[in-house]
């Protein structure tokens, strides 16, 4: 890496955003926005309610080489996915119906598709993006941003800007280093090209009934509520409408029974969580 700097294999680029388009072999492309997200609006540790949230545990464990690798690091290039709720695509499809400067059109290697970037160097540009990226926070207190991928580089991020200011003499003088912002691809989390695969819960040795009761003291004052379906035809309708709906809902299968939990009015903006 030192050596590509030196030969000026890499270069400087403008201040801006970088829009993406991946083919990787599917029949729809991937789009995203690579930007530098503040790391001072993330925290990973369990019940914080920053803008970016993990979607998954940290293991801090693995975080010291990574640290390591970070600060000896000669060029930030990590690859994390951060996703964005956009469902009437309001961020980043849009930009690919912009004039922009073409600034790479590459095969990636071991058959990994291609990858193409156009420059977003315009202030007002990325202000607009900055503004729709605003409206689409929600809940209070309020989220923008939900981990996709490379969550534990994110938190290594986040480390080494906390020792960062924790060797400062004065916290203030350190507000605005590089090491505060992370880079990351903004993706949507209902692009055409994003496909996720689910997880599902086996849980053994209970009684169904007690445990769905148990679900239900718990949910205490979220507006819980339990259907039933004896076909299983009904149920995928029923789930299919629950999907485009507001709140958390959740299909389950026991025995010969489809049934759907909701949650009208969720503690947690996120499921996982």
């Amino acid at each position: 890496m030192q050596e590509y700097l030196a030969d000026g294999v890499l270069v400087e680029q403008r201040p801006g955003f970088m829009l993406v388009e991946r083919n990787v072999g599917r029949a729809s492309t991937r789009k995203g926005l690579i930007v530098a997200l503040d790391l001072e609006q993330y925290d990973y540790r369990d019940g914080t309610q920053k803008l970016i949230r993990t979607t998954e545990g940290t293991d801090e464990g693995r975080l010291p080489p990574r640290i390591q690798v970070r600060q000896e690091a000669s060029l930030e290039t990590p690859h994390i996915m951060v996703l964005i709720d956009d469902p009437q695509r309001t961020v980043i499809e849009p930009l690919f119906l912009k004039d922009l400067e073409e600034a790479y059109d590459v095969e990636l290697m071991l058959g990994g598709g291609r990858v193409r970037g156009w420059r977003i160097d315009d202030g007002q540009l990325i202000d607009e993006v900055a503004a729709h990226i605003a409206r689409l926070s929600r809940g209070e207190p309020p989220m923008a941003y939900a981990m996709g991928d490379g969550n534990h580089s994110f938190a290594t991020a986040r480390a080494v800007w906390e020792q960062l200011k924790a060797e400062a003499e004065d916290e203030s003088l350190v507000m605005n280093h590089p090491a505060r912002y992370a880079i990351v691809e903004l993706v949507n989390v209902h692009d055409d090209g994003l496909e996720f695969a689910p997880i599902h819960r086996a849980v053994f040795g209970v009684e169904v009934d007690d445990f769905l009761a148990e679900l239900e003291t718990d949910c205490a004052g979220l507006d819980f509520s339990r259907q039933a379906f004896a076909e299983r035809e009904a149920w995928e309708t029923a789930c299919q409408q629950a999907a485009a709906s507001e709140g958390h809902h959740i299909p389950y299968i026991s025995g010969a029974e489809h049934g759907l939990l909701s949650i009208a009015k969720p503690r947690f903006q996120l499921e996982v969580a």
